[in-house]
């Protein structure tokens, strides 16, 4: 018997037309009510009892995709195959630009707000702390607030900003990550993409994801 962590080989019920391609998958009798899966799908006195036998896949000439399929009888036992056959029609350029732009403006957004480094700590940059950054920075304006300033890492760990220079410095900081770096960076590569054929646009992976 088939172990069952094995890959189960697709079978089809005939009774109502169920198809069954995992080990997971439930079957319940109609007139007995019993419940058939799991290691019942390797036990050939079980198949029997409810006429599972099995399923050949049978797939379209490679250029070419199913418009319909059918399941129909073939010695020891079925076949699905396509009732008809068209070519794969050509991809759209603008609509592979489309997916890859927002894939790259998501991965922008990610980058964005996962924090940025400066005097050896890394600090938050979601959305939350660029408006604390911005009130607070207000508040110093007009003397709602004073160094030193308590803060803390993305980790949580606390620290002081001293003064305004430090302070001055952070903003910086933080403004060339959210803006020069990752806002113009997605920008560019908004831009390169436009500029592409559809044949590089298939083989495009984002410069900014670790290499596998």
């Amino acid at each position: 018997m088939a172990k069952f962590t094995e890959p189960l080989a697709p079978l089809y019920i005939a009774t109502d037309e169920t198809v069954v391609r995992s080990r997971t998958q439930k079957w319940v009798h109609s007139t007995t009510k019993e419940v058939y899966g799991n290691t019942d799908w390797n036990r050939p006195e079980k198949l029997a009892e409810i006429g599972a036998l099995p399923l050949r896949d049978e797939y379209p000439e490679a250029g070419y995709q199913a418009d319909g399929w059918e399941i129909v009888v073939e010695e020891g036992g079925y076949v699905r195959r396509p009732t008809s056959v068209s070519l794969i029609p050509p991809p759209d350029r603008e609509g592979l630009l489309a997916q890859l732009i927002v894939k790259v403006d998501e991965l922008t957004a990610t980058r964005i707000v996962s924090g940025f480094e400066i005097n050896g700590r890394v600090l938050s940059s979601s959305v939350a702390a660029q408006s604390n950054f911005v009130q607070i920075d207000a508040a110093l304006k007009r003397g709602d607030a004073a160094f030193p300033l308590p803060w803390s890492t993305l980790a949580g760990a606390s620290f002081e900003i001293q003064d305004i220079a430090e302070w001055n410095a952070i903003l910086k900081a933080k403004d060339m990550h959210v803006f020069m770096t990752e806002k113009m960076g997605g920008m560019i590569i908004r831009a390169q993409l436009s500029a592409m054929t559809i044949e590089q646009l298939q083989a495009w992976v984002d410069p900014r994801l670790p290499v596998v």
